[in-house]
């Protein structure tokens, strides 16, 4: 696990961040914002990047929803920075700016943020037993610790295996992604092993509710880690993500929150974006939240607040 100090950061930007009490947070996997083979035009491109149409696309959905928080999935290690200097320059400035790049060094995490930053975590370490050996998490676990209002939270974004079969024995990866889930799942128990815990789990579980790994990422009915928010567009539906190989929409997008942060939550359910550019710009749609953070009070200030580990 790297650790690195926001303030040690070189982020090339003087913006003063948002000192807001009321801060949005948004989970997007921007389909392959990087160099891959795709079908551009009705065409085959041997490694190509993003097209302009659905870059442009993408920053206008961001531009819209315009998150103070921002967790992204499948964003090459070049191109971070890339969105970052497109959107400042029309008016959305993130001065924090974070990238693991994990065991695929090509789809990664990251996290844009405007509110204050204690601290990031580079969680490549974590392991779990597949069949005969130990493999890695393939995308790892991206970790951010924000201040606000006094108040110090988590925030982790993920990016399970997809439901591609690399072993014949675990048909659509079923059992790869349930172990991913568990070890991020262990990481946490062992951090907060009395469910003290104030976090946000934000990303693309490639599975859907009732699945082993959105079972491990919950938690024991008796012991729960973490609550799945409801998610809903404009008109109540309620996926995030549409397989035009499959011709099927399904819902394998998540927030899920700690119990300790449940009461920050302004409404009970999360929204999805559908404007007209959401699905030009990627196969999913940018889910977001809004939390609240009055100013603290007497049992606020009781709280160690910053030696979370």
């Amino acid at each position: 696990m790297l650790r690195i100090v926001a303030l040690l950061l070189g982020l090339g930007s003087v913006a003063t961040p948002v000192q807001a009490e009321r801060v949005r947070v948004a989970s997007y996997n921007v389909r392959n914002y990087l160099v891959t083979d795709r079908q551009v035009d009705g065409e085959w491109r041997f490694a190509y990047p993003k097209p302009a149409v659905e870059v442009a696309a993408l920053q206008r959905v961001i531009l819209e929803v315009r998150p103070d928080v921002l967790a992204l999935q499948e964003i090459g290690p070049a191109y971070l920075r890339e969105l970052q200097r497109d959107l400042a320059a029309q008016g959305l400035d993130y001065p924090y700016t974070f990238q693991l790049v994990a065991d695929d060094e090509d789809r990664c995490l990251a996290v844009l943020a405007r509110v204050p930053v204690v601290e990031a975590r580079l969680h490549r370490d974590l392991r779990f037993r597949y069949f005969e050996g130990e493999i890695p998490v393939k995308r790892g676990l991206l970790e951010v610790e924000f201040l606000v209002r006094g108040v110090s939270w988590h925030l982790f974004t993920f990016h399970l295996k997809s439901r591609l079969t690399e072993d014949a024995r675990d048909p659509d990866s079923v059992l790869r992604r349930g172990g991913e889930a568990e070890a991020v799942a262990t990481l946490l128990r062992e951090r907060w092993p009395e469910g003290q815990g104030r976090f946000i789990l934000l990303g693309d579980a490639n599975d859907d509710y009732r699945s082993p790994a959105l079972e491990h990422l919950r938690g024991p009915a008796l012991a729960p880690l973490a609550q799945p928010i409801p998610a809903r567009d404009s008109r109540g539906e309620v996926w995030t993500y549409f397989s035009n190989w499959a011709d099927r929409y399904e819902r394998i997008d998540y927030a899920l929150l700690s119990a300790r942060l449940q009461p920050h939550l302004v409404t009970p359910d999360a929204r999805l974006f559908d404007g007209p550019d959401s699905m030009l710009a990627s196969d999913h749609r940018l889910l977001f939240l809004d939390l609240q953070f009055p100013e603290p009070s007497v049992a606020l200030e009781k709280e160690t607040i910053l030696t979370d580990q």
